[in-house]
């Protein structure tokens, strides 16, 4: 039998006006809760940002990495806040947290 042992990470982020990536590191998890504040975001792969996420929104995502994850402001000058909630590899949540 093959066991799978996660662990829940939680992050922010303040979203400015220029597209960034969620986490420079890479930072794969089994499912995520994005959860949007302040004012409406636009998100997606980097290359592609159309997709918006309304402030007071939850975004879920099944298997990926937060570092291909992009978000910007939708409205330049109000910054949104975003807040990650994922269950992960327990070695990725040691790794995430060295620095911390």
């Amino acid at each position: 039998m093959v066991q799978t042992v996660t662990s829940f990470i939680s992050l922010e982020k303040t979203i400015g006006d220029t597209a960034t990536s969620f986490s420079l590191e890479n930072i794969p998890f089994y499912e995520a809760n994005i959860h949007i504040y302040d004012n409406d975001v636009y998100y997606g792969d980097g290359s592609n940002l159309t997709a918006i996420a309304p402030a007071n929104s939850v975004l879920t995502f099944p298997k990926g990495d937060l570092r291909d994850i992009f978000f910007k402001n939708r409205t330049a000058g109000n910054n949104g806040r975003v807040i990650v909630v994922a269950t992960t590899p327990d070695v990725t949540v040691r790794e995430a947290l060295k620095g911390y």
